[in-house]
């Protein structure tokens, strides 16, 4: 059986309003916008379609090389989570489901499990996927989407020259701009609260859909010999570069793609202003395995 097919596991609920800690009297300052808008405009945009009209809400991806699907600790991240989708939509979603990249030839999709199936233009996909096309309908288990190319994806944002060390945070397969610093000897991150008390870097502040999965206390990135490390300090699963779930402290690398839950961070080190230079020529165009 292919690894990923461990459909159906359905997410928990990710609408949490209002926040309940808030509720209880407990605050503590948020530091970042980590709900800030996205630096990186949409490079294609798939518009959830329902009784074959458009909804009005739109999935952007906005990096080369994407994963779209469900969220679940026993498979880890995925770029675009469908597990936000009404529980009659995201049943037949696989854990992930599909890879979306482009590359000089333009757009390409390729299926991760073959056990629900994905479509185009009513065309069940094989194994080798195929090239997807601006107007075409792509079918995702039992969700249909119209794919649009991004209408703003030849605007190139300002280069960022983030100043390491700090995390990066990702969002619809690329950096968003926010950049959290890392402050030695140690930082703890997840969500503070009156029942486990504060950690150095809040991430409460997170949309629903991400912060659904972050545990209280998630995180531990510690400075050991001028080498950055991460450690977990929970239950709550740490993913490096998409591999199985830590088990123990690993020490990072610049570039090193962390994944807390499903929020995902890329890593900056102690680099070099050269370096800094090289990874920001193009910092989202990590290869999941479908690089053609």
């Amino acid at each position: 059986m292919h690894p990923f097919d461990l459909s159906p596991i359905l997410p928990q609920s990710t609408l949490i309003e209002p926040e309940p800690d808030r509720l209880q009297g407990w605050s503590h300052p948020w530091l970042y916008d980590l709900s800030a808008p996205h630096r990186v405009p949409a490079l294609l945009e798939l518009s959830l379609m329902r009784a074959g009209a458009i909804s009005g809400r739109i999935f952007s991806i906005r990096g080369t090389a994407v994963t779209l699907g469900r969220y679940a600790p026993e498979t880890g991240p995925v770029d675009i989570d469908l597990g936000v989708l009404p529980e009659h939509e995201r049943l037949r979603v696989g854990l992930p489901h599909l890879r979306i990249g482009r590359d000089s030839d333009g757009w390409w999709i390729e299926p991760m499990t073959m056990f629900y199936p994905t479509e185009l233009d009513g065309v069940m996909l094989s194994a080798g996927g195929a090239r997807l096309k601006d107007g075409a309908v792509l079918t995702v288990g039992d969700v249909h989407f119209k794919v649009n190319y991004g209408r703003d994806a030849d605007k190139n944002p300002a280069a960022e020259r983030p100043l390491p060390p700090c995390l990066r945070l990702k969002r619809d397969g690329a950096t968003t701009g926010i950049n959290i610093p890392l402050s030695p000897p140690s930082m703890t991150f997840g969500r503070s609260s009156p029942l486990t008390g504060e950690v150095d870097c809040d991430l409460s502040a997170l949309p629903d859909a991400e912060r659904v999965y972050l545990g209280r206390q998630h995180a531990r990135f510690l400075l050991d010999g001028g080498r950055w490390y991460v450690e977990p300090t929970g239950r709550a699963p740490i993913f490096i570069n998409r591999q199985p779930p830590l088990q123990q402290t690993h020490q990072l690398m610049t570039g090193d793609e962390v994944g807390l839950g499903n929020v995902l961070l890329t890593f900056m080190g102690s680099a070099s202003m050269g370096e800094l230079f090289e990874l920001d020529d193009d910092p989202d165009t990590t290869d999941f395995g479908g690089n053609r």
